[in-house]
């Protein structure tokens, strides 16, 4: 079913705990039970787009120092999603298997998929399918795109809560292509640049994708199909270690959380990765 144009009074009795990482400082908050107004969820809808419009450059910008951010999410239950927020401060949040809304106030609607069913399916709100989505994002166009890890594709949602697949088709391996003929393996982290170009940690690749903001393509910006360890170099010489969160600087370098090794890794648009904290294999 579509997005309810009002959600009803209610009391929020869902806890949320999410850690931010923006410029290396490690921020916690809680959202505690509340009582939340009426939400028209068309209206926020509208506003969110004409936040994006009136700054279209800033609005596609997602993780640091940007209007639109992505967050990890941890529940008290102990599963893990992403976040993504919009310049109005309306937060669009991955489950296992669904994506939902949540107003500034805490009140949270379905905006596409299923809480309880899993799958690989286009279309408009419950009938669409996800499985195990990590990682989402918002482009200049207020639409949402998401990296649905366990079906190795990725997916693009509008406000209205309509899917389509933007590039692979549920099936995991690797391949540069255009829409159904990339491959990806557990893509998870996801930003979206200025010029509007995507881009993915494709995590049990070991490598970072590129979808070229024309034609949809993917290529592979940096790291090598499949090979796993450590080495700071140009594109292919360099390698990851299930790299897994992905953010923009003020530069609009790529920063990436190369989880395995324990070490965050910057990439310039050129393809040359250097590694700006942590060493490999030693945590802390």
């Amino acid at each position: 079913c579509a997005l309810p144009r009002i959600v009803e009074r209610a009391e929020c009795k869902r806890q949320l705990l999410n850690r931010e990482v923006l410029k290396g400082t490690v921020r916690s908050q809680t959202t505690r039970d509340q009582t939340c107004p009426s939400v028209d969820f068309n209206q926020t809808q509208q506003h969110i787009s004409m936040a994006s419009s009136r700054e279209p450059k800033r609005a596609r910008l997602s993780g640091l120092n940007a209007n639109v951010t992505s967050l990890h999410l941890i529940s008290l239950s102990g599963s893990i999603c992403s976040m993504a927020m919009a310049p109005s401060g309306t937060r669009f949040v991955c489950t296992s298997s669904a994506l939902s809304v949540i107003s500034k106030c805490g009140m949270q609607a379905l905006l596409t998929g299923h809480r309880m069913e899993k799958g690989f399916t286009d279309g408009q709100g419950s009938e669409a399918r996800f499985y195990g989505p990590c990682g989402i994002t918002m482009d200049g166009d207020a639409n949402l795109l998401v990296s649905d890890t366990h079906n190795h594709a990725l997916r693009k949602v509008t406000l209205s809560g309509a899917v389509s697949t933007l590039a692979g088709n549920g099936e995991e391996g690797f391949a540069d292509g255009v829409g159904a003929a990339a491959r990806f393996n557990e893509p998870r982290g996801i930003v979206v640049d200025a010029q509007g170009a995507i881009f993915v940690a494709d995590s049990e690749n070991h490598c970072v994708r590129q979808v070229a903001p024309g034609d949809g393509a993917v290529t592979t910006l940096v790291g090598l199909r499949g090979e796993k360890g450590f080495a700071d170099g140009q594109r292919t010489d360099a390698r990851f270690d299930i790299p897994c969160g992905l953010a923009l600087d003020v530069d609009s370098h790529l920063i990436i959380a190369d989880l395995a090794n324990d070490c965050i890794r910057k990439a310039t648009a050129e393809g040359r990765v250097t590694t700006v904290a942590g060493r490999a294999g030693q945590k802390e």
